[in-house]
């Protein structure tokens, strides 16, 4: 018996199963138990009160979105006049009485307020308990350092308000990593005795009113004393050794809209001291006059999940790069992958279904941020348009539209509504770009982004690079950034800070706390991000023409604006980085002007570039890609098109993923990069030879590094930036050695699926000339 009949024969029989075991708890049904304790009677309209609480959870939690209409329907039904009254001595104050002298406003959710006295309520209705909100809180100050730094975001949370015992309320992150909506009910008890929610606090209830059973909580309590968002977890290595200071904590500027509420806080912190590996790095905080306290503003936004039953989730493939949301759901055979995964992506539809190409019915417009200095405006707006081409081939003209926020703006950039590229400052930076985008975590739908750009970036291609050995005698952390991208920072950096084993076998520290203390993966990009664009300048300063480095120093500073843009508005269209971008042009044809502009120097921006540099002698081409890559577009072509319908959906976007032998559309992604294994899955390299090309730019480092004597010093400029200049090009010299290496005992991942590989093996060793060229090199 061939295969496919055998596999007919096991379909046919477990299909007939299915329907007998169907029959047979239709007949004898299953009883759920309830939980011990039930919301109140006013909790839930007349039609919700015979649906148990697991009901209403598996509704909310529904990927599809079949029973968002429903939620939307029940909200409809009209609570007012079934309230019970409040029984005396239950702790609960009057109504009136608390909201006395306060002002209202309505919106999505009613708040009752004083600036003056500093009272603040959160209103409740009893069709608003149990429903799925999004709660986001994003850094809108900071301190200019230790990941604290303006605009940058903190945490996004799906949470909900569930009424508790004592009259209390939960808040409550509901469990999506498992999700059986359309299974037994069985099945469903078992989900629900097996995992938990994750249960942050219980706020006190203020008051109830009497009839609509309208709840009152108090948001001094809910933003101010219980941390909602996690900023402590989320910032351990600094906050760690510091305690909030109620004296110097508050509430900010609060308001109310139809879609959300913005909710500000002030909140101070005092301590300093102690021991971190913060401070073993860097010395503590070099940019406060005082390290004894500082304050930060808190934004939190918090919104009703979104209902939008024209979005279709759409299935996540491992040969394109997307970020994904993912969830267990049931397995339809053993051999089945019992994962879900869901693309990170736009809602866009075509206005003209019917054309080829069509504008959208809404298009994903971005605000350039108004602290942007006006003379990097034009190059953020083109690095941002660049997109534009990439939607044409997915079937879309104009998905992408750029505005500039006003001066006098009325509107905040952290409101959810808005998607900005925002301006920040700082005296230490993490990271010269940052994508970061809120997603609707049932469906992978992208809800709000932002773009944030340094202005550190600036003075790093202005070749006004500061050495990153933070405060004078911080040797451990010249020498940790020294080994970034090393396959021994990890050890090293276990070492330094004595989380290695002990005589007795157990570790002072283990290495995930070690990871969540200082997350050096970030810091050694920003680092590295900094020295080769600083190296860059520094060789237009050292080796170009001197009558023509001013011209060429603008278009240097514009060109990689235009591609920093790019880079992180593909973080915010849902994509992940490729760091086989870069091996799309061979190291002659990085130079040529003609093909780089027609094809593009890059496959995708979506990985870590340096400065394209041309070997000594050689004519100088672009500096940094100034369009998008085949990869880019492909990618958004898969993520975007629209499918004919549901049913064809598996095979069109499997057409489109197909291609992926084309090796001008290959990926790897970080965890590619991570293991030293494949040396053209890299950071930081160039051209479809990097052996070749890593010897290209050594040259270069000997180039420049022979122009470094006391006549390379400006006047006004000390000997200490002549080291930094000297540091710099042995780092630029260090990085290229390290490409280099990674040939020997190196292998190709091809990332290809096994069905359609036509027999290609997914690892391949490294030519063995190839590694011998390697080890003549160093």
């Amino acid at each position: 018996m061939n295969r496919k009949a055998r596999l007919s024969i096991l379909f046919l029989g477990g299909f007939v199963i299915s329907i007998l075991v169907s029959m047979v708890v239709a007949a004898v049904g299953v009883t759920i138990e309830p939980p011990p304790w039930r919301p109140q009677p006013w909790a839930y309209s007349q039609a919700e009160r015979s649906a148990t609480y697991e009901q209403r959870w598996v509704a909310q939690a529904e990927p599809t979105g079949e029973t968002g209409a429903a939620a939307e329907e029940s909200d409809s039904e009209n609570t007012s006049g079934e309230g019970e009254e409040v029984s005396e001595g239950d702790g609960l104050r009057d109504f009136d009485e608390v909201i006395q002298d306060l002002s209202p406003m309505a919106g999505l959710f009613t708040l009752y307020s004083n600036p003056e006295t500093q009272k603040a309520y959160l209103s409740l209705s009893p069709r608003q308990l149990n429903q799925n909100l999004l709660l986001i809180a994003t850094l809108e100050s900071g301190i200019g350092e230790a990941g604290l730094f303006r605009g940058w975001p903190i945490n996004d949370l799906l949470v909900q308000f569930r009424q508790a015992p004592q009259n209390k309320l939960q808040v409550v992150v509901p469990n999506l990593y498992l999700r059986h909506p359309r299974s037994l009910p069985q099945n469903q008890q078992l989900q629900q005795q097996s995992f938990s929610d994750s249960i942050l606090f219980a706020l006190p209830i203020v008051s109830i009113h009497p009839d609509t059973g309208e709840m009152l909580i108090d948001l001094d309590d809910f933003l101010l004393n219980r941390d909602p968002a996690n900023l402590s977890g989320s910032f351990p290595w600094v906050l760690g050794n510091y305690s909030k200071n109620p004296e110097l904590s508050y509430l900010g500027e609060l308001k109310a809209f139809p879609e959300n509420l913005e909710l500000e806080t002030v909140l101070g912190f005092s301590g300093g001291g102690g021991d971190s590996l913060f401070q073993l790095l860097f010395g503590g905080l070099n940019s406060l006059p005082d390290s004894r306290g500082f304050s930060l503003r808190v934004r939190y936004s918090l919104s009703q999940l979104p209902h939008n039953p024209a979005f279709e989730p759409r299935p996540a493939d491992e040969r394109i790069g997307y970020f994904i949301t993912a969830f267990r759901a049931p397995a339809q055979a053993p051999t089945a992958d019992p994962f879900k995964r869901y693309i990170h992506r736009w809602h866009l539809e075509k206005r003209d279904p019917s054309a080829r190409l069509s504008p959208p019915k809404e298009p994903i417009v971005f605000w350039i941020e108004n602290t942007v200095p006006r003379e990097y405006r034009q190059a953020i707006w083109e690095g941002i348009e660049l997109w534009t081409e990439a939607f044409e081939q997915a079937g879309f003209k104009g998905a992408i539209e750029v505005r500039q926020m006003p001066d006098d703006a009325a509107w905040d950039p952290a409101d959810v509504r808005y998607n900005v590229i925002r301006w920040s400052d700082s005296f230490a930076p993490w990271a010269i770009g940052l994508g970061p985008s809120r997603v609707n975590p049932l469906t992978g739908e992208i809800l709000d982004a932002d773009v944030i750009l340094d202005a550190s970036v600036i003075r790093y291609l202005n070749q006004q690079y500061q050495t990153y050995v933070s405060p004078p005698g911080s040797e451990a952390a010249s020498v940790l950034f020294e080994l970034c991208g090393h396959p021994l920072e990890e050890n090293y950096l276990r070492w330094m800070t004595g989380s290695q084993a002990t005589g007795t076998g157990e570790r002072e520290r283990r290495p995930e706390q070690l990871t969540s203390e200082l997350d050096t993966a970030d810091y050694c990009t920003a680092m590295q991000a900094a020295q080769h664009t600083a190296l860059g300048a520094l060789a237009l300063q050292t080796l170009g023409d001197p009558f023509t480095t001013q011209t060429a120093q603008a278009d240097y500073v514009n060109q990689y604006l235009r591609a920093l843009t790019a880079h992180e508005v593909g973080h915010v269209l849902g994509l992940r980085h490729n760091f086989l971008g870069s091996t799309f042009l061979s190291p002659e044809e990085l130079n040529q002007n003609r093909l780089t502009q027609s094809k593009g120097m890059l496959s995708s921006v979506m990985d870590y570039f340096p400065p394209n540099l041309a070997a000594p002698g050689q004519p100088q081409g672009e500096y940094f890609p100034t369009r998008l890559g085949p990869y880019d577009t492909w990618a958004i072509e898969y993520g975007y098109k629209p499918v004919s319908s549901p049913l064809s959906a598996q095979r069109e976007l499997q057409e489109i993923a197909s291609r992926s032998g084309d090796p001008a559309l290959a990926y790897a992604s970080d965890e590619d990069i991570y293991d030293f294994l494949d040396p053209k899955a890299n950071a930081w390299d160039l051209s479809n030879d990097p052996l070749r090309y890593a010897q290209w730019q050594i040259e270069n480092a000997k180039a420049i590094w022979n122009q470094l004597d006391w006549y390379s010093v400006d006047p006004g400029e000390g000997y200490g930036n002549l080291r930094q200049r000297v540091d710099l090009v042995f780092s630029y010299y260090l990085r290229q050695a390290l490409t280099l290496s990674n040939y020997v005992g190196g292998q190709r991942f091809n990332r290809v699926d096994p069905w359609s590989s036509r027999g290609a093996p997914p690892f391949e060793a490294i030519p063995a000339e190839e590694q011998r060229q390697a080890l003549n090199a160093l």
